[in-house]
Parts: structure tokens; sequence; C-alpha cells
């Protein structure tokens, strides 16, 4: 469980006040495979009037397996629900997203892509007084390649770079639009180093029960990367 308060901006003005929470739930399926769901309530307060405030709701799932190599794939997909006062502030949006992260660096940096593709469809649009037959509908697809430079970190933070492209297309033509961004951010590297707790082995040694370590119980905020590593034997969190 989460919650969330934020303001945020566009063009150096407010754009709107929100407020969201969000409840998820994971389920291991099998040692390298693990299946998620979320359910997120938002409400926006927008700052150019009350009749453009939303409500919305959104639901993910999404699974993600580890493969021999290490390397893991996920899917996942989300729809959300948009409601408003004003006709062109109601949509309802579906994404469905593959991604695949490397488990070996490649020279500096640990890779991972992904690939998105959307749909929004706005039941009832107008632009000024005219209302658009069958409203409003847009298509997109986007792809992006993020570099993560884990052994670059200072004070806990490690540097990462996405690259960004894609297009989206619509049924209105001034909603169409192409991009090409480069992202910089800063990433915690928190679990670097950090001890994990004891753990039981299987009796061939390859397959670790952290549950039964009481690992997740006491929410051990490395759980992730403790248990990969274990499964490659190793004792320290990365």
């Amino acid at each position: 469980m989460g919650f969330r308060l934020g303001r945020a901006w566009a063009a150096g003005s407010t754009d709107y006040d929100f407020a969201a929470v969000t409840a998820a739930r994971g389920i291991t399926l099998s040692p390298s495979t693990r299946l998620t769901f979320a359910v997120t309530g938002e409400k926006r307060d927008v700052e150019s009037g009350a009749v453009f405030d939303q409500t919305r709701l959104q639901l993910n799932t999404g699974v993600s397996h580890r493969l021999a190599n290490g390397d893991r794939i996920g899917l996942s997909y989300a729809i959300t629900d948009a409601d408003a006062d004003h006709i062109n502030y109601r949509s309802t949006a579906q994404s469905l997203r593959g991604t695949y992260a490397f488990d070996k660096a490649m020279g500096p940096a640990k890779v991972s892509a992904s690939l998105t593709f959307g749909q929004t469809q706005y039941p009832d649009f107008q632009i000024g007084f005219i209302e658009v037959p069958g409203g409003r509908e847009d298509r997109s697809v986007y792809g992006d390649v993020t570099f993560f430079f884990e052994d670059y970190d200072y004070g806990g933070f490690a540097p990462s770079v996405r690259l960004r492209a894609g297009q989206r297309d619509s049924n209105v033509s001034r909603y169409e639009s192409s991009e090409f961004s480069i992202d910089f951010q800063l990433r915690s590297t928190f679990c670097r180093g950090a001890a994990c707790p004891p753990v039981f082995a299987a009796a061939r040694g390859d397959l670790i029960d952290l549950q039964r370590a009481g690992a997740r119980q006491s929410g051990w905020p490395c759980y992730g990367r403790c248990q990969d590593q274990f499964r490659k034997k190793a004792q320290i969190c990365h």
C-alpha cells in the first residue's frame, strides 16, 4: 500500500495537484517467475479550472521471468479510466509493455530495453465547438534503452541514461507526434554490499527459499537482489 501527494508543472506553470493511493500484490509462481497486480486511484485538481479535474483509476498486471543465463524478461498490461466534467478529459487508455534486462554488464553499464504499445480512446471529443465524429483515438509505440552505471555510485546513488524514441498517431492530426529523448537520472544503489539474511538452500544447492528465512516477512528492502544473488550462491546483495 502506498500514498502519494504532489504537484505537476507544464511550461513553467502549475498544471495540477494530485493525490493517489496504490495497493499492490505479488505472487511467486516459481523460483524464477513472479506475477504482480496493482490498483491505483488518483484525484487531480487542475489549475485551469474545476471542470477539468479528473478522477483516475488504473489497473496493472505483469509477469517477469528470469532465464537460465540470468537475463530477465517481462510483460505488463495496464488500463486507465479517467473521468471529468469536461468531455475532452474523459478517456480510457491501454498499454502493453515488454521488457528485457541483461544480467551481465555491457562494459561499465547494466542494460535493459523495452517496447510499449498504447491506445487511448476519448469517446466524446470536441475541438472548439466542433464535435469529432466517433471521438478521438490515439495509438502509440515507444521503445527505450536504459544504461545503468551502478559501479559509479556516490552517496548511495548511481547515474542512469535512457534513450527513448517513438511515435503517436491520431485521427485528430494536431495530436500526432514523434519523439526522441535522452533522460539522465540518479538511481539508488542502497542494497549494494549490504549483507543478506541467512537462507536455507535446497538439497541440490541451486534453489533458495528466502521466505523460510524470514526475508519477505521482515520487509527486507534488498529482497529482490538478495534472491537473485543467492541463486548464484553469493552471500551479499550485489
